[in-house]
């Protein structure tokens, strides 16, 4: 390997590292472009962008505007730890997300909205610009809203959000992310029209929402 790929490779790993912690490392990244251009490797990191993102940097007039029109396209290049277990989740639970929107994967059913919300616990900016990064997790928590129709209808228009925010101090955030997630959709599912529907079509006597099969 060469000088140069070496660079390259060793910036493309830093980014994916800060990529997979999810949107709130927004400023990480920001701060790692920083260094970057500090230790004289921005040219290493134009070709990193090209090669592992298809981006073309030099496009950008100043260097904020690389940062934020970058960011971005590389979280969604990423497959982050936390896209993948919510992937497993929705599986077990048997629904599919489009959006915000949640349906069952059986009779297509919407049955509401899942919000991700953050709550910053001290100043996340500080914590960035002293580079503590470490502590930058438990600076900033993450939970769920959810919203669900009433009583099978498909409008959640005035619907009050239910908060989905416990907190265990002995599981990571990202485990306590994916607890409340779990319980938001099983408070989606909980409605009786959602499960009794759900027993009819997995047992084939209803095709859709509004048909019966006799």
């Amino acid at each position: 390997m060469t000088k140069d790929r070496f660079q390259i490779d060793r910036i493309y790993s830093q980014i994916d590292n800060i990529a997979r912690k999810g949107n709130i490392s927004v400023y990480e990244y920001y701060s790692y472009i920083d260094d970057i251009i500090s230790n004289g490797n921005y040219g290493y990191f134009e070709q990193c962008m090209y090669i592992y993102y298809g981006i073309d940097v030099k496009k950008y007039v100043t260097i904020d505007n690389c940062k934020k029109n970058t960011w971005k396209p590389i979280l969604r290049k990423t497959q982050s730890n936390l896209n993948i277990n919510l992937k497993s989740l929705y599986d077990e639970k048997g629904v599919y997300q489009t959006a915000l929107n949640f349906y069952t994967n059986q009779s297509y059913q919407f049955i509401g909205q899942i919000i991700e919300q953050v709550s910053y616990n001290t100043d996340v900016r500080y914590l960035i610009e002293n580079k503590e990064f470490a502590k930058i997790t438990g600076a900033v928590s993450k939970y769920v809203e959810a919203i669900k129709p009433i009583g099978g209808t498909t409008s959640i228009i005035g619907c009050t959000p239910s908060v989905f925010n416990s907190y265990n101090p002995s599981l990571t955030s990202e485990q306590n992310y994916l607890i409340n997630y779990s319980n938001a959709i099983d408070y989606l599912l909980s409605d009786d029209y959602v499960l009794i529907t759900g027993y009819w079509v997995d047992n084939g006597y209803w095709n859709d929402l509004y048909n019966w099969i006799d």
